[in-house]
């Protein structure tokens, strides 16, 4: 006769567990490090400076970031291709340390066949430092994207500057597919039974959180550009017009669905697409040529509008100056601030009080 178990052994099972971490796969970056020269990258704008220095994070090259007779932006950056919907990685290094240049960015920005999608997407220094500082992020491709382009920028607010933005080791590579690793554990083996088909459950859509009130904001406006090539594309036009918002909170804003546009019957509003993201703390700049956004340099607004249709933000303005922007602090906005697209807008310097002198009394005979 068969004797039952009383017990059921215990039997070894591997639980797959996944990770959360990307990693890169190959680089799609050429001469990514500098130490073929400048090959493969472009610089923007003309006046823009860019030299080599041995003074790398890696190897023996890093590219240097200038300007020497004017004050404007300066881009070092090399397009390549992309797959739509997929993830990317992209980081650098740069060593920013001279007050004469207003920031230090990481950008990337993709492209369709009909032109860019959206703006820059930017990875911000968040303060001057001695050495290298990485800058990195991961994002996702929008689907009709076939191109990217990848930047190191600065902006030159007193040229020349006392130091260049350094840069070196910059990479762009597809993220690869997270690897599962196994994990053993002990597992008691289940007694055969009748077990009810689970009902399938449907995955949840997420829907991005709406910004806190005041946390999405308009932050800077150039209605009037005459002299400046402010995006860099070789001609100094109406075309240079830019607007920027910034995500004063500390977690990202989604702005796809939302709209800009100016006053009551003027240029069409423009529509973000999906997945434009700004990051916590981050900038987003947008040219003319991107939005369609026409501001009239005698006077206009400037609208941002919800999913919904609310109006979130605005500002309207009266006269211009040209190559003269609009800035904001927290509590008002200015006229006589120095430009500073993508960074953080700050007061002139007070003027330095001139010393008087002091006579010296003459010796008598």
């Amino acid at each position: 006769m068969l004797r039952l178990h009383r017990w059921i052994p215990l039997v070894l099972a591997c639980v797959l567990v996944a990770a959360t971490t990307y990693q890169s796969s190959s680089e799609l970056l050429t001469n990514p490090d500098f130490e073929d020269g400048l090959s493969g990258w472009t610089i923007s704008p003309s006046t823009a400076s860019v030299a080599l220095t041995t003074e790398a994070f890696s190897g023996t090259m890093a590219a240097a970031l200038a300007k020497e007779n004017a004050t404007g932006f300066v881009r070092l950056s090399q397009r390549v291709p992309v797959v739509g919907g997929a993830t990317y990685i992209a980081a650098g290094w740069v060593r920013w340390r001279s007050p004469h240049l207003s920031n230090a960015k990481l950008q990337v920005r993709w492209y369709g066949n009909d032109g860019a999608l959206g703006g820059y997407i930017e990875t911000n220094a968040t303060a001057r430092a001695d050495i290298y500082q990485q800058l990195k992020t991961t994002l996702t491709a929008p689907p009709e994207a076939i191109e990217a382009e990848i930047a190191c920028y600065t902006y030159v607010n007193q040229a020349p500057p006392d130091e260049p933005l350094l840069c070196d080791a910059f990479t762009f590579a597809r993220a690869a597919s997270p690897t599962p690793t196994t994990t053993s554990t002990r597992t008691p083996s289940a007694t055969p039974s009748l077990t009810a088909t689970p009902t399938p459950t449907s995955t949840p859509t997420v829907t991005p959180t709406p910004p806190l009130p005041g946390t999405l904001v308009w932050n800077e406006i150039l209605p009037a550009p005459a002299t400046v090539d402010w995006d860099g594309n070789g001609l100094a036009n109406a075309q240079d017009e830019w607007v920027e918002l910034a995500n004063l909170g500390s977690a990202p804003i989604n702005l796809g669905g939302w709209q800009l546009d100016d006053a009551e019957g003027g240029s069409a509003p423009f529509t973000f697409p999906d997945d434009t993201l700004i990051p916590p703390g981050g900038f987003l700049l947008l040219f003319r040529a991107q939005t369609g956004l026409a501001l009239n340099n005698d006077g206009d607004s400037v609208r941002l509008f919800a999913p919904d249709g609310s109006l979130h933000d605005a500002f309207t303005f009266s006269t211009t100056t040209p190559d003269a922007s609009f800035s904001r602090d927290r509590t008002a906005w200015h006229n006589d601030w120095l430009p500073s697209p993508g960074a953080p807008n700050t007061p002139p310097p007070s003027p330095t009080p001139t010393p008087t002198p002091t006579a010296t009394p003459t010796p008598p005979l």
